[in-house]
């Protein structure tokens, strides 16, 4: 895995052929979650009428971050103890044959709200070990100077399909029927298999792990994440836009059809257009990422955004107007995703890194929260103002972390920089630290 040490481009990690597996897998699996989530949320309309869609979108939101919120723990402590690429052949397996059943079951007309709620927990509960083997396993694939560009590249990849994919579902919805969205979404989940079985990097459970319980990995890596003051607060915001903020999306189907009286297909326009915001974002940090100074001040700044152009999608009142909006927070979101996931797996461990990241992940599961919150305020208040409330409320979440943790979002450029002139670290089997290390390039 070496790389020049002046190989600092913005596209240098897909030099590393199993990087460009991992990319190519993250498209179709990128293109098959949004496509996925926008006919959920469809199907939940249909079965549950216009009257009760807000309060069972909001349960089924519940269902899919529940899971989240009990496993990720878990999910990043096994990504620590056997091989990665294994751990995501077995969750993409899982999806798969979630994907598939949904399919076959809409077709058959067998689909009920109970069963598609079952459903949606199995699927979240693959992805509490999905997302953090596949964070991080990214730094074993590259050099660590690498990391910051291959988390930027996996977020082109992954935004620039929620970009296409909920127009595709949309029009697929439309033309097709939510069954074969589903089938569609299947089929997506065998080309991440197929890319990921290719991949030739093993990382391998470290001996120290191996005789720990993993309650007590589980221990040490939430103990290493409040040794850290960038980790921690990174995590704490993360916690406020993604597990507040983003219960919006469960309301966001009522407001598109009752409201702006549009149909599937304006749903996935709207969807598009976070994408698309997301995709500009995306690219706006792999040029500049390494030049961007004040990246702490850059996120406060992206949190404010992202509840400003919430509470304007609220109050939009037609489609064109809400896609416009929606560039905004997916936009700010992103930046958001990106530099966070950059500065923790640029200073954490090896071995420590399946667990930080599912701690990261656990922003996720407090969606539930969210979610219940949401379906409950826009079935009292309307679902507009319930989005603009909920973006009220994120932001000044982001306000208190960060006024509870003076001075960490200062650190966060020396963060990302921590390991811009260093190769890849040994492999997690190599080190396991016995107790948490302080990264002391992000401290001042």
């Amino acid at each position: 895995m070496a790389a020049k040490q002046n190989d600092t481009g913005a596209f240098a990690p897909l030099a590393h052929r199993d990087f460009r597996l991992l990319f190519g897998g993250m498209l179709a699996g990128s293109l098959a979650m949004p496509m996925q989530w926008v006919a959920q949320m469809w199907l939940v309309i249909e079965l549950a009428g216009k009257d009760s869609a807000p309060l069972w979108l909001g349960v089924t939101g519940f269902a899919r971050g529940v899971p989240l919120l009990l496993l990720s723990l878990y999910g990043g402590a096994t990504a620590d103890r056997m091989d990665r690429r294994r751990l995501l052949l077995l969750t993409q397996a899982s999806s798969f044959i979630v994907a598939l059943a949904t399919g076959l079951l809409v077709v058959a007309d067998l689909i009920t709200l109970p069963v598609l709620i079952l459903l949606a927990l199995i699927s979240s509960a693959a992805m509490s070990f999905d997302q953090p083997a596949r964070q991080a396993l990214v730094p074993d694939l590259v050099p660590r100077h690498h990391i910051a560009s291959a988390v930027t590249l996996n977020s082109m990849a992954m935004y620039g399909a929620m970009a296409v994919g909920p127009a595709l579902a949309g029009f697929l919805i439309g033309s097709a029927g939510v069954g074969w969205t589903y089938l569609v979404v299947a089929a997506s989940y065998i080309a991440v298999m197929a890319a990921v079985s290719m991949m030739r990097t093993r990382s391998r459970p470290a001996a120290a792990g191996a005789r720990r319980s993993v309650g007590e990995d589980i221990r040490l890596g939430m103990r290493y994440v409040r040794s850290e003051p960038v980790v921690l607060w990174l995590i704490s915001i993360t916690f406020a836009i993604t597990g507040l903020g983003m219960a919006f999306t469960n309301l966001a189907p009522v407001l598109v059809k009752d409201v702006i009286g549009s149909d599937a297909q304006g749903l996935g326009l709207t969807m598009a257009a976070w994408g698309a915001g997301s995709v500009l974002a995306s690219l706006a940090l792999a040029l500049g990422l390494r030049s961007v100074r004040g990246k702490g001040l850059l996120l406060l700044a992206a949190s404010a955004l992202f509840a400003a152009g919430l509470a304007g999608f609220a109050y939009s009142g037609s489609i064109a107007l809400a896609s416009l909006f929606q560039i905004v927070p997916g936009a700010a979101n992103t930046v958001l995703m990106v530099l966070g996931n950059a500065a923790i797996l640029s200073v954490t461990p090896p071995a420590m890194r399946g667990r930080v990241m599912g701690i990261y992940m656990m922003n996720r599961g407090m969606m539930p929260v969210g979610a219940l919150a949401a379906g409950a305020l826009g079935s009292v208040l309307g679902v507009q103002a319930a989005i603009a409330l909920i973006a009220i409320a994120s932001f000044v979440m982001v306000l208190a972390v960060t006024a509870l943790q003076p001075g960490a979002w200062r650190r966060l450029d020396a963060a990302i920089a921590s390991g811009s002139a260093q190769e890849v670290a040994p492999p997690a089997a190599a080190v396991e630290p016995e107790e948490p290390r302080a990264a002391a390039a992000a401290r001042p």
